[in-house]
């Protein structure tokens, strides 16, 4: 009989120090015998934790991904990742002292050594302090903890407008009226102040469940008395969609007027369910600020009072003394309106954390700050790992979303992962249903006249021979199948050696054919990459299979979520399909929660602006095999893949023209394997800035992380970054046979004081390399080796040398390996053999 130790689970969940063994045995008691089985204890073992409200779902995801340190900050206990943007990441929290719920905004650790981004932290809890307004999200504290900043802010369970305009569309005119009425109200209380927001949009609006409306994120407010600048001169700050002109010319040379302007805009997305400028490109949204007029609500919303649509206009004026002079101004124009027509009542909307600041749907934030980059949806959102780790029938005395009341849920809804099963009513004041139809009542129908005896006796003659017509059709269909799949006939399809006939799914794919295959053989033909995935994502196992001649155009305006199982998505044998992904603002292409595997694709990832939004969010495996990677169009930011799973496998593949290629988070035990594969920045070596990889630890604790390096060639800025490793977890590098064509070998990210050598953060181990560094010799980081005989001396290098290297071909041709191989002075592939990269 299985033990308990025998579970990691439950040795990674003492570790966390979350619960204790007696608890984990009571756990354990409840699952029956029959079903502690090997390869399914540990996620039985943490469905019952959760069941048994001993962990709270995000928990026991992060500890079954064997991540078992980092919950305590201080006097706060991490339950839920509720986001995660350019500064850190939010979650929520509990207060082991008050008892009660907080949202907890973690500086990043890369930011740890900005003093700017510092600075910008204690502003916000600075100006968060001085407001107490119900309208505005209450800061409660801030503070230092083992090397980790935090933010302690109000916990407001609800959603955001961004969220709620992708759900419904858009708004109706009376509640979009009340909603910014309440915001309006919360600036003037900060404009009392001296303080001004300079970044109100929809997803900084935050609806409590009883329907109040509060302003949150201060991260670029400013204080008029305050001779500080955090904003770096010449710096552009705001959302684009709604920043006010003067704000663009000149981020600290504006007032409150600015942001009358920019909730003008925001209460026109929200009736008109657009931004006033839905344009493509930042110098166009730019331009149309500065130069344009919005379009009348009133052209294009029916119904919307006449004056409504003037007060929107007025504080939408380009010259902020043509508008509003205060928020009190605006929020009595509005009042008229917030009082009458319909609004919600009984409309139920999901229970969420909205200190999330997702990224919204289409057009909420078609672009970015400059300087902040927006909180994006985390991998390990509630809902995404529900399936998986939700108790199911073999549970009992779960509540219907399968959560009982705990300490960290204390209403017995699964509002930390139940995937929109619990809901709460948003009640915004007595007003009509907002999803209530508004069609008249329909006419009562009059009763049909009775049936003709005669007619009745016809009917029924007439169905059974329709009846016996297709029962005799099937039988002739079934013998003719039976007859030409027969062992006598010569043409027909043969008997495999499992003893099964190929299916349409081994038959070969027509051109532009997507073709969904499942574990038990059966197979579809999907008219869309987005449903394909869908429909795929359901079963363990799937494959998303692209054939001949097939281009798969997506956009992460509308990203893709794989939420559980494993997928895997290629190519049809002897096929070279290709997928194009257009980067918006900062939103993930593929938010990954299940393994993940890519074969043989042809992929252009296209971005309109900088970015660093990754085409490849994952917390789960990745794996990609001999694909072509290339990004067109600004290549500042980029970023190929963010990784924060157990593995990364890179085999046969080749990156061209991504700033980082690969950014892993590494939590305890992670492996990054790369093999005969190419990795080219956007710019020669020589003016590179980029790296080909970074990778920093979680939290600088745990079991640390392996790379390894085989084959491979590499044109870039740097090779690879690391920050955050130490000695007790470091980071073992393992190169074998590869080539570097860089500036810098190796750059740090951290302070690790000595950060290579055997008892050291990173531990650097090659054999047969070969180099060409064109800047600073090997590292950047204090005492770094001189030349390569201090390399060797300090990483015990084995049969490594620096010779001339060069790329086959510049500039070089993504489509063809060969033109990007690197070669040595014999002329000859160094690193990756060129014949092996690519589809096949």
């Amino acid at each position: 009989m299985l033990e308990p130790k025998a579970s990691r689970f439950r040795q990674a969940a003492l570790q966390s120090t979350l619960i204790d063994e007696a608890a984990l045995d009571a756990c354990w008691e409840q699952i029956p015998p029959e079903k502690r089985t090997p390869d399914a204890i540990d996620r039985r073992l943490a469905r019952q934790t959760i069941t048994s409200g001993k962990l709270t779902l995000w928990q026991a995801q992060q500890i079954l991904a064997g991540r078992s340190n980092g919950y305590r900050i201080d006097k706060y206990v991490l339950l839920d990742l509720l986001g995660r943007g350019g500064m850190g990441r939010v979650y929520l929290a509990r207060d082991l002292r008050l008892n009660r719920l907080v949202a907890l905004k973690i500086l990043s650790q890369e930011r740890m050594n900005n003093p700017r981004a510092i600075t910008r932290f204690l502003r916000e809890a600075k100006v968060g302090a001085q407001l107490q307004h119900e309208n505005l999200v209450r800061v409660y504290d801030e503070g230092e903890s083992g090397g980790i900043r935090y933010l302690v802010m109000e916990y407001i369970e609800g959603k955001n407008v961004g969220q709620v305009i992708g759900e419904l569309g858009s708004i109706p005119w009376p509640t979009a009226a009340r909603l910014a009425r309440q915001v309006a109200l919360g600036l003037e209380h900060a404009r009392l102040k001296d303080l001004i927001h300079r970044d109100v949009n929809p997803c900084n609006i935050l609806i409590t469940k009883d329907g109040t409306a509060k302003l949150t994120d201060l991260g670029l407010a400013i204080d008029l008395n305050d001779t500080d600048n955090v904003t770096r001169d010449g710096a552009t700050v705001g959302t684009f969609d709604y920043v006010s002109p003067e704000q663009a010319r000149h981020s600290r040379s504006v007032d409150t007027r600015a942001d009358l302007y920019s909730l003008g805009c925001t209460i026109f997305h929200m009736i008109a369910g657009r931004v006033p400028f839905p344009v493509a490109s930042l110098p166009e949204k730019l331009y149309a600020h500065q130069l344009h007029d919005p379009e009348p609500l009133t052209d294009l919303v029916p119904g919307v009072p006449e004056g409504l649509s003037e007060v929107v206009r007025k504080m939408m004026r380009k010259l902020p003394e043509e508008r509003y002079q205060t928020p009190l101004e605006v929020a009595q124009a509005l009042e008229l309106y917030a009082l009458e027509g319909g609004g919600w009542t009984s409309a139920p909307i999901a229970a969420s954390s909205t200190a999330r600041a997702r990224t919204p749907p289409d057009g909420v934030r078609a672009s970015s700050p400059t300087e902040v980059v927006a909180v994006t949806p985390a991998p390990g959102d509630p809902g995404s790992w529900a399936s998986s780790l939700n108790p199911g029938p073999e549970t009992e005395g779960t509540s219907a979303s399968g959560s009982k009341p705990s300490p960290s849920n204390p209403s017995g809804t699964s509002t930390l992962g139940g995937g929109g099963d619990s809901f709460l009513p948003l009640d915004l004041g007595p007003r009509e249903p907002l999803l209530a139809s508004r069609k008249p009542a329909p006419r009562p129908r009059k009763p049909l006249p009775p049936i003709p005896a005669h007619w009745k006796r016809r009917g029924i003659l007439i169905a059974v021979g329709v009846a016996a017509l297709v029962l005799a059709v099937v039988v002739v269909a079934t013998l003719a199948r039976l007859a030409l799949t027969g062992p006598g006939f010569a043409n027909g399809p043969k008997v495999q050696p499992d003893g099964t006939r190929p299916t349409r799914s081994s038959q070969p794919l027509a051109r532009g054919d997507i073709v969904v295959r499942l574990p038990d053989g059966s197979s579809q033909v999907i008219k869309t990459l987005p449903d394909a995935i869908k429909a795929a994502s359901n079963r363990s196992g799937g494959e998303v299979i692209l054939g001949p001649g097939t281009t798969c155009r997506i956009s992460s305006d509308d990203p893709i979520r794989i939420p559980d199982g494993s997928l895997t998505l290629r190519a049809a044998d002897g096929a070279r399909p290709v997928l194009e992904i257009q980067i918006k603002g900062n939103r993930p292409m593929f938010l990954v929660n299940a393994p993940l595997k890519i074969q043989g694709l042809m992929v252009v990832v296209r971005y309109e602006t900088p970015s660093e939004a990754p085409s490849f969010q994952a917390e789960r495996d990745l794996t990609f095999e001999n694909c072509v990677f290339r990004a067109i169009g600004p290549a500042e930011g980029s970023r190929f893949a963010l990784a924060e799973g157990r593995s990364v496998s890179i085999v046969g593949c080749l990156f061209e023209g991504f700033e980082t290629t690969l950014d892993a988070h590494a939590g305890p035990g992670m492996t990054l394997s790369l093999k005969e594969s190419i990795f080219l920045s956007p710019r020669p070596a020589e003016e590179a800035t980029g790296r080909a990889l970074r990778v920093r630890s979680m939290f600088g604790q745990g079991a640390g992380a392996r790379l390894t390096v085989e084959h491979c060639s590499f044109r870039s800025g740097t090779f690879l970054d690391v920050g955050d490793f130490k000695p007790a977890s470091p980071l073992a590098v393992e190169v074998n046979g590869s080539a570097f064509l860089v500036k810098t070998l190796l750059g740090l990210e951290g302070d690790e004081k000595s950060p290579i050598g055997p008892d050291s953060a990173i531990r650097w181990k090659a054999n047969a390399a070969r180099y060409r560094v064109t800047d600073k010799p090997w590292a950047t980081f204090p005492d770094a080796p001189a030349d390569f005989d201090a390399w060797v001396r300090l990483t015990g290098e084995a049969g490594g040398k620096v010779e001339d290297l060069r790329l086959a071909k510049e500039p070089p041709d993504p489509t063809t390996p060969r033109d990007c191989a690197l070669l040595g002075e014999d002329g000859q592939p160094a690193g990756a053999d060129p014949a092996k990269v690519g589809p096949k």
